[in-house]
């Protein structure tokens, strides 16, 4: 791989740490100025805008329903230690029983506690509003 040299003057701006070429300034410059074959080139625009297109699509997750609801607490509390708290859409309730019994499992090997209370207002809540 060859070194890619790049002029501050070709259209470079920062955003978050990491340099992005303008397109429309890309296509302005010689590949000898580059250093790449054309294929080469062609790879480099290929990464950019993928790296482009990923950014567009992140975005911020779908609130979960009732959120201020006690049960949702309950369920953010004891679901969102480990990991994001996923949509109760994302599952059947059938398959929220299953999932409820295996992270319980997961929990108490953690020292973590659901009390059989807690678990009948989560699953309640996931039942109400599960796919």
């Amino acid at each position: 791989m060859r070194a890619v040299w790049i002029p501050a003057s070709a259209g470079m701006t920062t955003h978050s740490g990491i340099v992005i070429r303008r397109l429309s300034g890309l296509l302005d410059l010689k590949e000898t100025q580059f250093n790449m074959e054309n294929d080469d080139m062609k790879k480099l625009l290929l990464v950019f805008g993928m790296i482009f297109i990923a950014g567009c699509a992140v975005g911020r997750p779908t609130p979960i329903p009732g959120a201020g609801s006690p049960a949702a607490k309950l369920y953010v509390e004891k679901c969102g230690p480990c990991h994001s708290v996923p949509h109760p859409k994302r599952h059947t309730f059938e398959e929220w029983r299953h999932i409820i019994v295996v992270m319980k499992e997961r929990m108490e090997s953690k020292g973590m506690t659901l009390t059989p209370k807690e678990n009948e207002v989560i699953l309640g809540y996931l039942k109400r509003h599960s796919r």
